[in-house]
């Protein structure tokens, strides 16, 4: 990054700060009108990309904490728009961490911090759903600050169909033209990986954030059998 990208990336990391907490504000809002007879905390199960783990991600994690039990994924997702008309939009997921999914009633919330398309939150939500299996939430909320305008109604269309009305929207600043790195003009070009200092594909891809990286290391490592004693270890046996 250059020093002109360095103070745009310094002003990205508060404008989602502020645009994280302020949108997990709402879910609050809107669980506290929802019926509950439990009498511990709700559960919230927050996915994210990486680009947007230290972010957006990390805004709206801090905020449902209090009131909130929070666990979450993070995934390394690869986008890609192979062109065509209509566009053929992928995006797979080689790479991912998720915390044990929480007990029935739990808010799935998918945060992101710019959406060009609506292809890499379907990505999401459906490899929690059908690869991990996560199932026992009670609703779909989205948190994504800016968007296109039909990006509900897009997302919706694209899910299986017992997931698009699960799924919620909290308010977002529509733009009508995406630039040419298929984001809105908010980024100048730039991508919501170039302003977190992980424009390259090999840095973002073997990227791992400190706190899962910290949790990795607290996790028990499996002890290595001991070697039998019918065989000289040193010589392979088929």
């Amino acid at each position: 990054m250059n020093s002109q990208n360095s103070i745009r990336s310094d002003q990205w990391r508060k404008h989602l700060a502020t645009w994280g907490n302020r949108l997990a504000a709402n879910i609050e809002i809107a669980e506290r009108g929802r019926a509950r007879q439990a009498t511990t905390k709700p559960g919230a199960h927050v996915v994210c990309a990486v680009e947007d783990f230290e972010t957006i991600g990390e805004a709206v994690r801090q905020r449902l904490s209090k009131s909130f039990t929070v666990t979450y994924s993070c995934l390394w997702t690869q986008y890609e728009n192979l062109g065509g008309d209509p566009a053929v939009e992928i995006c797979p997921i080689f790479r991912s961490f998720h915390d044990k999914e929480p007990n029935d009633g739990y808010r799935l919330i998918s945060v992101a911090s710019c959406a060009g398309s609506v292809v890499p939150l379907r990505a999401m939500i459906v490899h929690m759903a059908l690869e991990e299996r996560f199932s026992r939430f009670h609703s779909i909320d989205v948190i994504c600050p800016s968007a296109p305008r039909n990006a509900l109604d897009s997302l919706r269309r694209e899910l299986p169909d017992l997931l698009g009305p699960l799924v919620t929207w909290s308010n977002f600043v529509p733009y009508p033209v995406l630039d040419v790195s298929g984001y809105g003009s908010l980024l100048g070009g730039d991508t919501p990986s170039d302003l977190v200092g992980l424009g390259d594909p090999k840095d973002r891809e073997y990227f791992t954030p400190a706190e899962i990286q910290r949790r990795i290391d607290l996790r028990p490592r499996r002890r290595r059998p001991p070697p039998t004693s019918d065989h000289d270890p040193q010589t392979p046996k088929f």
